[in-house]
């Protein structure tokens, strides 16, 4: 039981350094809305492991050994969550969704942060199972398997190309979409521009100036 402890403890640790990498970008309007999700779901895999310590620490009868890879394997995909948010973080604010394109380049999807965070939740479920706390944890569970439904839903929509259907505000002041002509702002956080469709990457202000610059 105290071994697995150790290894939720040891998870436990790797979420908050993740967390607090991905916090350093956390308003970064240039990253896609599924990264975002994925850094708020590292927060709620945290979450999930502290309830199932407190279980197991009340826990009268023993564990199955079979619990340890789970949790160990969470683990990893913590350490890899943080590398690539903390990668991420490091480059110029308007450069970061370059950055981590290159580095999935590089890497393979299987690094994409919301990949990532989809295992984590998928082994905290599995190490609540092997725990024999999924009545105790009924609500935790729900909300996990909820969380991965929406990161593949959303990551569908970007590898269909979907993803430029949305212009998401998660900074502070109004986001403007339109320079001449009528302006539908919404104010605050959320969908910028429902309805409309693009076919390919768009980039707004002086990065997109540059962009045009150059095709000349």
């Amino acid at each position: 039981m105290s071994r697995i402890i150790t290894f939720i403890d040891r998870a436990t640790l790797q979420l908050e350094n993740t967390a607090a990498e991905y916090e350093k970008v956390r308003s970064d309007n240039n990253l896609r809305l599924v990264f975002h999700q994925a850094g708020q779901g590292v927060v709620l895999v945290r979450e999930a492991l502290e309830v199932a310590k407190g279980h197991l620490q009340s826990k009268l009868s023993g564990v199955s050994e079979n619990a340890k890879k789970p949790i160990k394997a969470c683990e990893q995909k913590a350490l890899l969550s943080k590398r690539m948010f903390g990668q991420v973080a490091q480059a110029p604010e308007n450069a970061r969704f370059v950055v981590y394109s290159k580095l999935l380049a590089q890497d393979g999807k299987r690094y994409m942060v919301e990949v990532l965070v989809q295992g984590m939740m998928n082994d905290v479920c599995e190490l609540v199972e092997q725990c024999g706390l999924g009545e105790e944890m009924k609500d935790e569970i729900e909300n996990l398997r909820d969380a991965v439904n929406d990161l593949k839903e959303m990551g569908t929509l970007v590898d269909s190309g979907e993803r430029t259907t949305t212009f998401t505000n998660l900074g502070e002041g109004d986001q403007f979409n339109s320079t001449n002509g009528q302006q539908n702002n919404n104010t605050g956080a959320g969908n910028q521009l429902p309805g409309a469709s693009f076919q390919e990457r768009v980039i707004f202000g002086e990065q997109a100036s540059d962009t045009q610059e150059s095709k000349r």
